[in-house]
């Protein structure tokens, strides 16, 4: 994700449609933005992930 952040400020930066005053704006937001991620506690539990997907049947002959 950090790279996409990198990506769209220099995306940002080089855009010349987009006036100086607007552009220190966007930089300054794009700065301020917490990266937060997370998963439920038993998301890796092998037990939950097979009653989680018990019902799903997969045939190889179809798609």
């Amino acid at each position: 994700m950090t790279r996409a952040l990198e990506e769209f400020a220099a995306e940002i930066s080089n855009a010349e449609w987009i006036d100086e005053s607007t552009r220190e704006k966007l930089l300054l937001k794009l700065k301020s933005l917490v990266l937060l991620m997370a998963h439920p506690d038993d998301g890796f539990d092998e037990d939950v992930l097979k009653a989680f997907y018990d019902d799903i049947k997969f045939d190889k002959n179809q798609y």
